[in-house]
């Protein structure tokens, strides 16, 4: 009987002892959760960019607050022709925001040389030398054999129309 009482007497004391283990473990966890930071405080590091249009990997894209957009651009891999001229891309970005990449329509060129009216003319994206008659009035002394030139024109180039060396 008295190794009964006995291995009794020990169930009791192991009992007490996991529950008073089991009751220092809920009141660390307690504690520690009441020291750290919400959620809410670790979400806000971050801040989201929709990145839309032409791009290879829309949608949204984190970093931490404060990243320069041309790491969230990178990260969405633009198109050879999006058009990143209007947007600041050292911008640090402190909150979410949706940024639209667009594939122009029309670019500007400067034309210059044998032509009435020199200056910055605005062409549809795809323009090619021999197009420009259709945007520039000659000048009677142009080679006709430069204007008949395939060449895309690329966005803010000059193109120098040359005089025709016979005249």
């Amino acid at each position: 009987m008295t190794a009964n009482k006995s291995a009794l007497m020990s169930e009791w004391v192991l009992t007490l002892g996991l529950g008073a283990v089991m009751f220092a473990l809920i009141v660390i966890a307690k504690i520690q959760s009441s020291l750290l930071p919400s959620c809410d405080i670790l979400q806000s590091v971050l801040v989201n960019v929709e990145i839309l249009g032409a791009v290879r990997n829309p949608g949204i894209h984190s970093f931490n607050r404060g990243t320069p957009l041309k790491e969230f651009i990178t990260r969405a891999k633009p198109l050879p022709r999006a058009d990143l001229s209007e947007i600041d891309l050292d911008q640090p970005i402190l909150e979410d925001v949706v940024v639209e990449i667009k594939i122009p329509v029309n670019f500007t060129v400067e034309i210059l040389g044998a032509l009435k009216h020199p200056g910055t003319y605005v062409v549809p994206i795809g323009t090619r030398v021999c197009d420009l008659k259709k945007f520039i009035v000659i000048h009677p002394d142009v080679d006709h054999k430069f204007l008949k030139s395939q060449k895309k024109i690329k966005n803010r180039e000059s193109v120098i129309i040359p005089f025709d060396k016979k005249a």
